[in-house]
């Protein structure tokens, strides 16, 4: 409950995600490099994750705005849920906010806890700073500004040639690993979670059964499943 639940997850972090959707993404993107073999799986890998760094790079050195493209949608999302809020303030900039049937409470963080979490300006802070006339910006945590994202990609990948022409090193062969067999058919989907929907597959019927054509009206015999022919 404590590392899974957003009322228990620490602010230090600055981001609101209590899910693996990073790592099933990342999965996905790799799933055909990954049934190659190890030395032709990493290079693929590696190949990949060049090109991806080079673009976002790209991407953001093309961008003029100083929020990063999806914090900023984000904002825009915000601000128009403001419309439904009335600021109220009150001593040591303090304010109370009357968003239709709910009202929080802002100082310095909000009790909604998106902003705590995320250090993103909800619609209840957004409103606040409306009210203050100040700029909405100066609001958003440095972890999502362009000159953060870049810092990110300072470093990058270099080139290879192919593998005929790396240099030979000394040590032992790399040699892949013990697969020890499990009994029965080995599993080629993932485990699923208990909330996950389950898409239930009907299978043919094993058992013989007879079908009339509505073209030719005669009969069709079905075997186990698989069309044999007509029967006159």
């Amino acid at each position: 409950m404590h590392k899974f639940c957003q009322a228990y997850v620490s602010t230090d972090y600055k981001s609101d995600n209590v899910t693996n959707n990073i790592s099933e993404t990342f999965n996905s993107y790799i799933i055909q490099a990954r049934s190659k073999p190890i030395v032709d799986m990493l290079e693929e890998i590696r190949s990949m994750l060049m090109q991806r760094m080079f673009v976002k790079k790209d991407i953001m050195l093309t961008c003029t705005d100083e929020i990063c493209p999806n914090i900023r949608k984000k904002l825009e999302k915000f601000k128009e849920d403001n419309r439904y809020c009335m600021v109220t303030p009150s001593e040591n900039m303090k304010f109370e906010i009357q968003c239709l049937d709910k009202v929080h409470v802002v100082n310095q963080s909000c009790s909604c806890w998106s902003w705590d979490l995320c250090r993103i300006p909800c619609e209840h802070v957004i409103s606040c700073i409306a009210w203050m006339k100040d700029d909405l910006d100066k609001y958003v945590s440095d972890f999502y500004k362009r000159k953060t994202y870049l810092k990110i990609y300072v470093h990058f990948m270099e080139p290879l040639r192919e593998k005929e022409a790396w240099p030979n090193v000394e040590g032992p062969p790399v040699l892949p690993p013990i697969v020890k067999k499990m009994s029965g058919r080995p599993k080629k989907l993932r485990r699923r979670e208990l909330n996950e929907e389950i898409i239930q597959r009907t299978n043919y019927s094993r058992q013989d059964f007879k079908i009339t054509c509505t073209l030719c009206f005669s009969n069709v015999i079905i075997e186990g499943g698989a069309h044999l022919g007509h029967n006159q």
